[in-house]
């Protein structure tokens, strides 16, 4: 618990005068007082012109919603469309539909800025060496793309 003097100093409060300091009620009897200088808290700020971007980018290539586009965008930023559209055009070319794409990429954004060659590529030949088709891959895939986020050693 804080101790009157840590509370007093942490909410700019100034001891009442008037009050008994004797009171069975309060050790300690305060009033706020107005602070001198302003704190501002917001829960939506200003994103920077690279988040902008990606929050742009998620929107209109992957089907995010503005809001949904935002929390992606924290996650994971990106300048150029260049990985971003590599990624997309690597799963599409892996025989996923875009609204396969889409919900891969929903679950995990951060798969944007990967090099998809390295990190998802092994994982899907592994899949086909155990005989999983190109459908049961996919679904696969669809359904739990978090595995692709680690590398395939670790996992």
């Amino acid at each position: 618990m804080f101790h009157c003097h840590r509370v007093r100093a942490l909410f700019n409060l100034n001891p009442i005068s008037h009050l008994s300091s004797s009171s069975p009620t309060s050790k300690c009897s305060h009033s706020l007082q107005p602070i001198s200088h302003k704190i501002f808290f917001s829960t939506t700020s200003e994103p920077d012109q690279q988040q902008s971007f990606t929050i742009t980018y998620l929107t209109k290539h992957c089907g995010f919603s503005p809001q949904a586009a935002l929390k992606a965008s924290k996650r994971v930023r990106f300048n150029t469309a260049q990985k971003p559209d590599s990624v997309i055009a690597f799963f599409r070319e892996q025989g996923f539909s875009p609204s396969q794409v889409q919900s891969v990429i929903t679950s995990a954004p951060d798969l944007l800025t990967c090099d998809p060659i390295k990190r998802v590529l092994p994982k899907l030949q592994f899949l086909a060496s155990k005989g999983a088709s190109t459908h049961d891959i996919v679904t696969t895939v669809t359904r739990s793309p978090l595995f692709l986020r680690s590398s395939f050693e670790k996992q």
